[in-house]
């Protein structure tokens, strides 16, 4: 699994105020452009899943007889925590923490170039 968080060095420059206005727009468009396009993975990888899991949803009580009530609390269950879990570690640490450290060391460009 994908785990994405902010680079301890591109942090550190942060932190300095090392990096111009100009440097932290470029860097804050090129992670926007990663972030979408994990995303776009993320909405496919999840639809898939809920796809199958509400497949075998449908199945496994034809298979063999089962309380309906059990399997689809398993299955709302596995595609709620697949969409949190899903979204928090490929997009959402870095999200955080760029805005974290964004708000912090350059207030002034908080609201201009916020992920």
């Amino acid at each position: 699994m994908l785990i994405r968080t902010l680079n301890q060095k591109f942090r550190e420059l942060m932190r300095a105020h090392a990096l111009s206005d100009e440097e932290l727009r470029q860097a804050a468009d090129e992670m926007r452009a990663k972030q979408k396009k994990n995303f776009i993975i993320y909405v496919i990888t999840v639809s898939i899943a809920s796809v199958l899991m509400i497949a075998a949803g449908i199945i496994q009580p034809m298979i063999k007889p089962m309380d309906m009530g059990r399997v689809w609390s398993g299955v709302i269950l596995f595609i709620a925590v697949a969409v949190v879990v899903g979204y928090f570690l490929p997009i959402g640490i870095l999200k955080i923490q760029f805005n974290k450290e964004l708000k912090k060391d350059y207030p002034q460009l908080y609201d201009e170039i916020k992920l």
